[in-house]
């Protein structure tokens, strides 16, 4: 029986999520896929909320809800959204070590 809690992380299932917004006259379509996080429902849904809060309303995640995603404890967004023309990009944060790498087999 499998149980997800006895596999290694490295082994465990991909949260798959697609949505489309807003629902009368979609104007954003977003697919994603989140690696060996589990079910799409519990773990993407949360983290595509916030792209669609981005790219529709404008709104930038607060740090209380970025580090709730960052733990894999979010649901509904916390805290105040910021506006994006509060938000320095590119942020301060970004070393060579966050640019996406080749994946290693």
């Amino acid at each position: 029986k499998y149980n997800a809690a006895t596999v290694d992380e490295r082994m465990r299932d991909h949260a798959l999520y697609i949505a489309f917004a807003p629902a009368d006259e979609p104007k954003v379509a977003l697919a994603m896929v989140v690696e060996n996080s589990g079910f799409g429902a519990q773990n993407a849904a949360p983290i595509a909320r916030r792209v669609f809060d981005f790219v529709i309303l404008g709104q930038y995640p607060s740090e209380e809800d970025i580090a709730a995603v960052q733990k894999g404890q979010a649901t509904r967004p916390i805290g105040k959204p910021r506006d994006l023309a509060s938000v320095p990009w590119p942020p301060k944060n970004i070393t060579a070590t966050s640019v996406p790498m080749p994946a290693k087999p």
